[in-house]
């Protein structure tokens, strides 16, 4: 999510930019911490396409290639 996406997110009304990416079928973005490993999973409505992270992502924002990610405040849990 972009800082300007956030911004809109925090004014409009929470979840809106989650619920314009199904809209236009962007695919979910998760980051998955297992065994001491991330890694980026991506899910669209054709695929889940997971990528083992190279370097540690520590900050709340990180770049992967041309693609900003942002960490959400929560945790999905099982």
């Amino acid at each position: 999510m972009s800082k300007d996406e956030a911004v809109v997110d925090f004014l409009v009304m929470p979840g809106i930019v989650q619920t314009l990416d199904y809209i236009n079928e962007n695919p979910e973005c998760y980051l998955v911490k297992k065994g001491g490993k991330q890694y980026l999973v991506k899910i669209t409505k054709d695929f889940i396409k997971t990528t083992e992270l190279t370097e540690k992502v520590t900050s709340s924002t990180f770049v992967i290639g041309s693609y900003k990610y942002r960490k959400a405040v929560y945790k999905i849990v099982k």
